[in-house]
């Protein structure tokens, strides 16, 4: 082999390695953003779970389907469901590309809504918009539908 192909093939092995790496590293810290959204929600630390949250945020609510758009909207909504409804997240799939990551998962729900406890799942899906300029996940979008 000449030294040429040999050298175009070591950069090619290196950007191939560089490119898995990227890779684990986003799929990784999106696993450790969304583990940091779930302990926030459940600690119920609405600060916290503010700064993890894109400044264009949007959640799309289940009952009545209804859209909030901002941190101060989505937080209020979240934090009156959670201090009612007290939501358990499980992760199922995590999905990163190099701008946005998926996290879609089954939220084991007690809901009582009209004064009545019933308990039941729905699946869940929190888009993260990844920040060059931190390096870091935000939550960009919220949304979940019963099962």
């Amino acid at each position: 082999m000449s030294k040429a192909i040999v050298i175009n093939r070591d950069e090619l092995v290196r950007n191939v390695s560089e490119f898995l790496l990227s890779l684990q590293t986003h799929d990784n810290s999106l696993l450790n953003r969304f583990t940091e959204a779930v302990n926030d929600l459940n600690a119920q630390n609405w600060q916290a779970v503010k700064s993890l949250m894109d400044d264009n945020v949007v959640l799309t609510g289940l009952d009545h389907p209804t859209t909030f758009r901002g941190k101060e909207p989505v937080v209020e909504y979240i934090r009156n469901k959670i201090a009612r409804d007290q939501p358990v997240l499980t992760p199922i799939d995590v999905n990163p590309n190099s701008t946005t990551g998926v996290v879609d998962g089954t939220a084991f729900w007690q809901d009582n809504d009209n004064g009545v406890r019933t308990n039941r799942k729905i699946t869940y899906k929190f888009v993260f918009s990844w920040h060059v300029d931190t390096k870091q996940w935000f939550l960009l979008n919220l949304s979940g539908s019963p099962d």
